[in-house]
């Protein structure tokens, strides 16, 4: 009763304190100053600071929205170009003005594209080729989430294998000849790749009779990103292309538009960050010196946090599995890795 809420055990009825909220700092001026554009602290963790990266070129694709739009506004902070890759014209312009206001003098590109055709996926490969642009980050980011039922793509995909997985490995093997010889390739993956032990090879676009769960296929498309992360860093290096270094992040649990298919979740959305200190993760993949190939970001806390290297399953680091679906992946999509 009362008097045992009172004593030596209170602690154990008092409320779980809510996470920090983590605020973002902007460094003061005008223009971010060459040091530093956002960072990122908690009573429990140092501070990231996005370093600059002016001269770089950025591709993101799902830039109009969420991790995608504050990895593209944090970039043109730090005096990077950046191409935003979205799904609508007016969504596009309407996340170019957003980063405008903020960065006037911000570089900025917009290609539509369409990662549920891979159609979409190659013509937006051909257009880029024709700018002779040169690429030092490609931010495979844009995804889809837990969709309740089914859904096939144009090509006959599950949405989710193709949109989070399929049409990303398409895009990085049609701009690999436009990546410089450092660059980054940032896979965005999620911890609810570690919800399934195996990639369905004999249904891989889950099918079969009762074989489709909106959790276990989004699962299955966060291990393919990991996975192909893996198998690029190691065909990279046989082509003598060691230079660019393919890694991963993932935002923890984040306030995004990917969570409308989730429904509500008071503990999970207690736990959440906002989508611009969710990206810091994937802006750590992109920019920190020091990324080493298969490098994994995550929030310090699982779910919220500063931006450090996390562990993986151990299906995301089988070399086995990644070879294999690395070639299922070519199969689909007919992907032409030209030297790897």
């Amino acid at each position: 009763g009362a008097n045992a809420r009172a004593g030596p055990h209170a602690h154990l009825f008092a409320p779980l304190p809510r996470p920090p909220r983590l605020p973002i700092r902007t460094d003061p001026g005008t223009r971010s100053p060459p040091a530093s554009a956002n960072a990122m602290g908690s009573a429990f963790s140092a501070p990231y600071v996005v370093p600059d990266a002016t001269g770089r070129t950025a591709l993101v694709t799902g830039a109009n929205c969420g991790l995608g739009f504050e990895s593209a506004l944090a970039f043109a902070k730090a005096g990077a170009s950046v191409i935003l890759a979205c799904r609508s014209q007016e969504k596009g312009d309407q996340a170019m003005g957003l980063i405008r206001a903020q960065v006037p003098e911000a570089s900025l590109d917009l290609e539509i594209v369409d990662l549920g055709s891979f159609a979409s996926v190659r013509a937006l490969g051909e257009r880029l080729a024709a700018k002779n642009v040169v690429i030092d980050i490609l931010m495979n980011n844009a995804g889809v989430m837990a969709l309740p039922e089914r859904q096939v793509t144009e090509d006959g995909n599950e949405v989710q294998l193709q949109v989070n997985h399929l049409s990303h490995f398409l895009l990085t093997s049609l701009v690999l000849p436009l990546l410089s010889p450092a660059a980054r390739v940032v896979s965005v993956s999620s911890v609810a790749h570690k919800w399934t032990a195996s990639v369905p090879f004999d249904d891989l676009q889950q099918g079969g009779e009762g074989a489709y769960g909106p959790w276990s296929a989004y699962a299955v498309s966060k291990v393919a990103n990991l996975l192909f992360t893996r198998e690029l860093n190691k065909r990279l290096s046989a082509a003598g292309k060691s230079g660019i270094v393919a890694v991963a992040a993932h935002p923890g649990i984040t306030a995004t538009e990917l969570k409308r298919h989730r429904g509500p979740s008071f503990l999970l959305d207690s736990l959440a960050s906002t989508a611009d200190q969710g990206a810091l993760s994937q802006l750590r993949a992109s920019l920190d010196p020091t990324v080493k190939p298969n490098d994994y970001f995550g929030p310090r806390f699982g779910p919220f946090g500063a931006p450090v290297l996390t562990p993986m399953s151990p299906l995301a680091r089988d070399d086995d599995v990644a070879a294999r679906l690395w070639d299922a992946s070519v199969a689909i999509t007919g992907a032409e890795w030209a030297g790897m």
